[in-house]
């Protein structure tokens, strides 16, 4: 578990998380990371609670085949990146999050992005926004292939998190 630490500036990711599982990350302050602020690969039952993720030169959040995690409280923003980013895997719960002003890069759609071949995750209760309406202008994107992930009760607004762009054709 990685509890209460400030983690900043690293020429890599924040914390990588790899084919583990049943470990917390909580109250952290990640910020300024050449990659993403938390990297998972491959792991699940990971509950990452009530960080600070801010600044990082790639994603807030990547989940690379991660699943039944839990992300839940935390702060996600101005992060190069998408605020979240999740492919492959799946069962993941976003919950309670607020994600905002990420996705500075031309490359990126959304401030939460579910890439193909994501299943069953569920994204309820977070609070999005985008101060500006350049790059990353939707919400959450959800790319062909995903399916059984459910998008409710989130609040997104701004000039730049408008809407939700749902390109799969099962997810709910």
């Amino acid at each position: 578990s990685i509890i209460n630490s400030e983690i900043d500036y690293n020429t890599l990711d924040g914390i990588f998380i790899g084919s583990t599982y049943g470990n917390r990350i909580a109250n952290n302050e990640i910020s300024g990371n050449t990659n993403a602020g938390i990297s998972m690969s491959s792991s699940h039952d990971i509950d990452v609670t009530g960080n600070f993720i801010n600044g990082n030169n790639g994603e807030g959040i990547y989940l690379n085949g991660a699943y039944s995690n839990s992300v839940t409280g935390n702060s996600i923003v101005n992060n190069t990146n998408a605020g979240i980013y999740i492919s492959g895997g799946g069962a993941n719960a976003i919950t309670g999050n607020t994600i905002s002003d990420n996705g500075n890069i031309a490359s990126a759609l959304a401030q939460i992005e579910l890439l193909s071949t994501t299943i069953g995750n569920t994204i309820t209760g977070n609070v999005i926004s985008k101060t500006a309406a350049t790059n990353a202008i939707l919400a959450i994107s959800v790319q062909s292939n995903s399916t059984a992930n459910i998008i409710t009760g989130n609040n997104y607004g701004g000039a730049g998190a408008r809407s939700i762009a749902d390109f799969a054709t099962s997810s709910t």
